[in-house]
């Protein structure tokens, strides 16, 4: 009744009260009022979900005195109707997600039981469960105890949960007084929270401070003695650096996360005497430049966007220390000690590199690239597609617009417009005119030796010999050879490992293979390396280089975990949340942003004496509480501090116009520098080498390389030999569905089974068919083991499994035919060599076999024959003897010395 007495009063105000009135009013009179409650809610709330200031005007007020509180009443009520059924909705998207995941992860289990693989997590739960389980984890306790008397636990900051439950149940022992071993055993954890950045592999730094409390109750009780020490004195850093470290950090919203909140960040050093500096830059921002269009020899570097004339001050600034300045020790600056550190792999990162390259600056590249994404690598990809499929239309215009081949947009116009057929065809119909004669001579040539070749091959010739690469690199820059020479490395690794398809291949790195990541650290040479600050944990450099500092990360996390790191919530837009998932969102954006101070306390401490901040803006300014106003807040409060205990940022001007007459900027930043002493250099010191200039032979092809004697698969016809052998008793027979899998499973039992003790082959051999991986019926496990205890035990085979003698012997040498000399790489399936013989083994497992050595394939003779050849040369004056052991009878053929000498490679031409 009170509503639609409001509705009545609402009625005779103003337009928002009318408005308001036919919505309360098309709820009231609504068959489902659930239904219509989206049309119903903005009578009451704001689009941000608040209670409106205003329910009703004054005019309304008058007309119904008490208006104000009725519609206040409802809307508290459908407040809490709403945030209920929001609840409800988001519990019901959750459960439907974790359905999904749990489906998905059964299967991504069963795949790998399928394969008997396992991942890093399984190494880890599986550990743990072996640990805590009933029955066998006493056994293992107890077996453990006496083989471990000291856990050492680096980075323990990013141990995960799993991984300490592990060494927690590891040292158990530890602390129940009389244990296996009398010795004392230790526990020694190295970890610093502050530099916990590996939350999304489930590290939490307060679980060391648990594991700290856990061990010091245990140390108390068993009465051993516990010892924590702060680590406070660095032997890396300067003065300067560790002192803008502490200022920086010793602001409350700064030190959020780091530290427990009663505990100082304070840092000492042992490098007092060497100097230091940290500069805090001005930021670049995108500046709008009226340009004379019509002058084309003017200067237009200032239409640059921010992030690139950031990169060229990077560039111009390393290059102004480079060879000229030195460290403390006398060592003169090279490019090798200088490190930049980035957020993200973004523009910036691929500008950099460019800025460097074009500086003479030698850059180790990034840390991980993405080859795909890279525009020559796309031409290059694009040639290979064009070779596999030539009627692609639109690949080949995108290959003929590329540096590879350099045609104009006239000249594809030309080809493309009104064409009777595909491109390709285009392309041919006008080869003899002279602005396309070169473009179909090279696709032709490509087109040749695509079956013939290689994938490294493919793209080393179009590369060298014909200029692929000159070409990419005057339209690309030089920072495309980087990517350029890992597309090579990657084929290159394909090829060893796969067959040499370019079809293979280009399937294979559309799948992952273009993804690299790469160690910088390793093979360190005088190069510049750029790293994200989570790749860059551990590492170190004289000089760094911040430039990534005006974002904070988007608060995009739709799964909701708890403290625990277990998911509790599914939120898929931000509007859907209700209170309580409001709540736990801001707990969840709240631990992030503490791991990204740790992340930026990371990055500063990897700078040996120099670090230099910078940053840049386009049309947005700097998001709050980024790392740039951290810094230049700390630095500012250190400027204004009278303690004399620390050093203090000194505001400073900079003009970059000096080192950048062009697109350089001024501003005001901060300077904190220390004085130090600079050894005296070494007199046999050197002077950085000059690029040497390029010879003429390395624009020449390189020699063919000798070809090696031509290789002989044992097994195999040879390559012009027709297959003509009977069917039954084929090697290429494939009667038996699952004939592959009984072959192999046999062998492998054949490998293993005689090293055995004789009564325990049966129980292993079905222990090992009994697998779920094989999938094998239980009459299968049982004849099949059958089958090969039938060979191991037999009287007549004793010599071939007598001690001494060994399974899958490698064999490879070469032999010489009436057709020339072949290399042979095979493997023996048992050997046995005694004094007077050498006997070799191959075991079959046809079926049915052979009634006598006449009937055997020649493939299997030709197999043994090449065997007994190379086996005579390792064994002259033995007499060797070859053999097949057919197992499902079984029966054991010796084929004659005579039938072997006729079943050699080309035996009878002579």
């Amino acid at each position: 009744k009170a509503l639609r007495a409001a509705v009545t009063a609402l009625s005779g105000g103003g337009k928002q009260d009318t408005e308001r009135a036919r919505r309360i009013a098309s709820w009231l009179d609504a068959p489902d009022r659930n239904a219509v409650l989206d049309d119903y809610a903005p009578a009451y709330f704001t689009e941000k979900g608040d209670v409106r200031k205003t329910l009703a005007t004054k005019a309304v007020v008058k007309l119904m005195s008490d208006i104000d509180a009725v519609l206040r009443d409802e809307a508290e009520r459908l407040g809490l109707a709403m945030n209920h059924a929001r609840g409800a909705t988001l519990v019901e998207l959750t459960v439907a997600l974790l359905r999904l995941g749990r489906d998905i992860t059964q299967r991504y289990g069963k795949a790998k039981q399928r394969r008997a693989m396992l991942d890093y997590d399984d190494l880890i739960v599986a550990t743990r469960r072996l640990l805590e389980g009933d029955g066998r984890a006493s056994w293992v306790l107890h077996k453990l105890d006496g083989g471990i008397d000291h856990v050492l636990v680096d980075e323990a900051q990013d141990t995960n949960p799993d991984q300490w439950e592990v060494i927690r149940r590891l040292t158990e022992e530890f602390f129940v007084g009389e244990g296996a071993v009398e010795r004392p055993r230790t526990i020694f954890a190295v970890g610093d929270t502050k530099q916990s950045i590996f939350g999304f592999q489930r590290a939490d730094p307060r679980k060391l401070a648990e594991m700290q409390r856990h061990f010091a109750d245990k140390s108390s009780v068993a009465q051993k003695p516990f010892e924590p020490i702060q680590l406070k004195v660095s032997f890396r850093s300067t003065p300067a650096v560790l002192d803008a470290v502490d200022w920086v950090f010793s602001l409350d919203e700064a030190a959020e996360g780091l530290t427990q909140p009663d505990l100082d960040i304070q840092h000492y050093t042992s490098r007092k005497t060497e100097p230091g500096k940290v500069e805090l830059w001005p930021l670049v921002a995108a500046e709008k430049v009226e340009t004379d269009t019509t002058d084309f020899t003017a200067s237009h570097d200032l239409s640059l966007p921010p992030h690139d004339r950031l990169a060229r001050l990077i560039a111009a600034h390393a290059g102004s220390l480079i060879g000229k300045e030195r460290r403390a020790r006398g060592e003169l600056l090279h490019a090798g000690h200088v490190m930049v550190l980035v957020r993200r792999r973004n523009a910036f990162v691929n500008a950099l590199v460019r800025a460097l390259k074009q500086a003479n600056i030698g850059v180790a590249g990034v840390d991980r690239l993405n080859l795909g994404e890279e525009l020559a690598i796309q031409d290059l990809l694009a040639m290979a597609r064009f070779v596999l499929l030539p009627q692609d239309d639109l690949n080949l215009a995108c290959l003929l617009k590329s540096p590879l081949v350099g045609l104009d947009e006239e000249q594809l116009f030309a080809l493309a417009y009104k064409r009777p057929g595909h491109l390709w065809r285009s392309l041919r119909t006008h080869a003899t005119e002279p602005a396309f004669a070169s473009a179909y001579e090279l696709l032709s040539k490509w087109l040749a030796r695509a079956d013939l070749t290689t994938p490294f091959d493919f793209f080393a010739q179009a590369l060298g010999p014909e200029g692929g690469r000159r070409s990419l690199l005057e339209r690309l820059g030089h920072e495309a050879s980087d990517p350029i020479d890992e597309l090579l490395a990657r084929a290159l690794q394909y090829q060893r490992v796969e067959a040499s398809s370019l079809q293979g291949f280009l399937r294979w790195f559309e799948a992952g293979g273009g993804e690299i990541k790469r160690d910088l650290d390793a093979n360190r040479r005088q190069e510049v390396r750029i790293l994200t600050v989570h790749a860059s944990k551990g590492l170190q450099a004289p000089i760094v280089y911040l430039p990534d500092t005006t974002r904070v990360p988007r608060d995009s996390e739709r799964l909701l975990p708890a403290e625990d790191g277990n998911t509790r919530l599914w939120l898929p837009r931000t509007d859907d949340a209700n209170e309580a998932a409001r709540e736990w969102r801001a707990e969840v954006r709240k631990r992030s942003l503490e791991e990204q101070n740790r992340l930026l306390y990371v990055a500063m401490t990897r700078a040996e004496d120099r670090l230099y901040v910078g940053g840049w803006i386009g049309t947005r300014r700097q998001d709050p509480g980024c790392w740039y106003d951290r810094i230049a807040d700390g630095l500012q409060a250190s400027s204004a501090s009278s303690d004399g205990e620390r050093l203090r940022a000194t505001p400073r001007g900079f003009d970059f116009t000096t080192l950048l007459p062009d697109i350089g900027w001024t501003g005001d930043g901060y300077e904190l520098s220390n004085e130090g002493r600079i050894a005296e250099p070494d007199q046999r010191e050197l002077p950085l080498p000059r690029a040497a200039e390029l010879q003429d032979w390395v624009h020449r092809p390189a020699p063919a390389e000798p070809d090696p004697p031509t290789p002989l698969a044992p097994s195999q016809p040879l390559p012009d030999e027709a297959v003509s052998e009977p069917r039954a008793f084929s090697p290429l027979a494939t009667d038996d569905p699952r004939r592959w899998q009984r072959g192999l499973l046999l062998h492998e039992l054949l490998r293993h089974l005689p090293a055995l003790p004789p009564a325990e082959r049966a129980a292993a051999a079905r222990h090992f068919l009994a697998q779920p991986a094989h999938g094998l019926a239980a009459t299968d496990v049982e004849h099949w083991a059958a089958e090969v205890l039938a060979v191991t035990e037999a009287p007549e085979h004793a010599a071939l499994f007598a001690e001494g003698s060994r399974a899958e012997v490698p064999l490879i040498g070469t032999v010489k035919t009436p057709r020339g000399t072949f290399t042979v790489s095979g493997q023996v399936d048992r050997l046995a060599v005694s004094k007077g013989e050498v006997l070799i083994v191959d075991f079959k497992t046809n079926r049915p076999p052979p009634r006598s050595a006449d009937g055997v394939t020649l493939a299997y003779r030709r197999q043994l024959a090449l065997y007994r050849a190379l086996l005579q040369r390792i064994y002259p004056g033995r007499t060797v003897r070859a053999f097949l052991l057919w197992t499902a009878t079984p029966q054991l053929m010796e084929i004659s010395a005579e039938t072997l000498d006729n079943s050699m490679p080309y035996a009878s031409a002579s």
